[in-house]
């Protein structure tokens, strides 16, 4: 049996990426905050606060729910 050299070659797999949209929810006025990000699978996500003065008349903004 003779000897011979081998090379191995590296995989590469793309990570699939992810966006953050908001939506307003009926919001009145105000608008909702743009997260230009993309992130992949594990990323820390910092979820925005109302930036852009969101309002639904006759409510309170509590947060950002899924």
């Amino acid at each position: 049996m003779g000897t011979s050299n081998v090379t191995l070659y590296a995989q590469w797999t793309a990570m699939p990426t992810y966006t953050v949209t908001y939506d307003g929810n009926g919001n009145t006025s105000g608008s909702v905050p743009v997260d230009s990000n993309t992130y992949i699978t594990g990323a820390t996500v910092t979820v925005l606060g109302n930036t852009g003065n969101l309002v639904k008349t006759g409510y309170t903004f509590a947060g950002w729910n899924t």
